[in-house]
């Protein structure tokens, strides 16, 4: 990823610049506004702004509906209900990202607790006294955002997050320093693959957003019965380090709190020689994560992003 540049500015054109350049100057304004609030107050604002998108994004809102009719046909009469609660769910997402870099390492992580610590001292165990490092896959499920700080002090380990670097470069410094702050490393998408083996190979906890259809090398599996393009590339992260695959996902329970629920580590096979079985093994483990993921957004629907065009085909 390149920093910012004139040359990129101009391409992207008169009109459009400016308007990158005036939401970069609200992010700034907000990330200096909103960690004052406290978590329930921003989580309440965002509720109100996820209320007003459902209103004024039909076309989200119909993307939304599709996607529960093709998932979970069996809980129709669910879907209003579901429907609000994922656009509230978007609108807490985004206050949060906007809150999390003033938490408190004292008060506030005491907000976040495990629903099964019993699993957790088992992670433990099995990454063997922090020799082996740590890839926590989770979906666009519940307080993500809130996790920068807790992940570390839960672990005793380094955290390295993934992000998408956006696309105005009028944006990107106000972006990194929304996604550094916190007790976590950033490396940009497209930049990321030796940062994280040199990560994990040192002990350090990975965690990465695995449930979206996005650009890379994917295969399909199956998401809620259909299948889905998923990137490999978590899988072949994990089998090139030998590290721990663990899947989770930190629910809401209520304004200001988070209950984190931990999955036992999956089985990782040996590294296979030849490219073919490597393949092979890196789509078996896509889909053995990919099912516990569904599982965990089938416990509580309304905290994922029905709005995602999970099922496109690319």
């Amino acid at each position: 990823m390149t920093g910012p540049s004139g040359r990129r500015e101009r391409r992207i054109g008169g009109a459009r610049a400016f308007r990158h350049r005036a939401t970069a100057r609200l992010l700034l304004a907000l990330m200096s506004l909103v960690p004052r609030l406290s978590l329930e107050t921003a989580q309440a604002i965002g509720c109100f702004a996820g209320d007003a998108a459902r209103t004024l994004l039909p076309s989200r809102r119909r993307r939304a509906l599709e996607h529960l009719r093709l998932a979970m046909p069996e809980r129709s009469g669910e879907h209003p209900r579901i429907l609000r609660e994922t656009f509230r769910h978007m609108g807490m997402v985004a206050m949060e990202a906007l809150w999390a870099p003033g938490m408190d390492p004292v008060r506030d992580l005491t907000r976040i607790s495990v629903a099964n610590p019993e699993a957790v001292e088992r992670i433990r165990a099995a990454a063997e006294d922090g020799k082996r490092g740590i890839v926590f896959l989770i979906g666009h499920i519940g307080a993500w955002e809130l996790l920068g700080p807790w992940i570390p002090a839960i672990f005793g380990r380094e955290l390295m997050v993934v992000a998408s670097p956006p696309h105005s470069p009028a944006l990107e410094e106000p972006m990194r320093r929304l996604r550094e702050a916190g007790n976590k490393k950033v490396v940009w998408r497209g930049d990321a693959a030796l940062s994280l083996v040199r990560h994990l190979k040192r002990g350090g906890v990975v965690v990465l957003l695995a449930d979206h259809n996005v650009r890379g090398e994917s295969a399909a599996v199956p998401f809620f019965g259909r299948p889905s393009q998923t990137l490999l590339a978590p899988a072949s992260l994990a089998l090139r380090t030998g590290a721990l695959v663990v899947t989770g996902a930190p629910y809401r329970r209520g304004r200001g709190r988070v209950e984190v629920l931990f999955d036992d580590p999956l089985p990782l096979p040996e590294l296979p020689a030849s490219p073919a079985a490597r393949r092979e093994a890196e789509i078996e483990l896509t889909a053995a994560y990919t099912a516990r993921i569904e599982a965990l957004v089938r416990r509580d629907p309304g905290q994922w992003l029905w709005t995602h065009r999970r099922w496109r085909q690319r």
